[in-house]
């Protein structure tokens, strides 16, 4: 899961401001886009990775059984 942050132009975070967030919130994948937005990515632990592993699974199989549709994994 991911969440996008919208500072610019209202907030305009240096290299050394983006570097101090991202010490100060080690538990999450940050990175900013060349538009400024920041991404927040949150981790995830083995359960929730297998749990979301079996519903994607479970999905292709009914996309396939059913023929009428397409499935997209994660855009982040």
């Amino acid at each position: 899961m991911s969440v996008v942050l919208k500072f610019h132009p209202v907030i305009r975070m240096t290299d050394e401001q983006l570097f101090d967030f991202c010490q100060l919130n080690q538990d999450f994948r940050i990175e900013r886009k060349a538009s400024g937005e920041i991404i927040l990515d949150f981790p995830t632990d083995s359960e929730n990775s297998q749990r979301n592993f079996e519903l994607i699974g479970q999905l292709d199989m009914w996309i396939k059984q059913d023929g009428k549709g397409v499935g997209f994994g994660s855009v982040y």
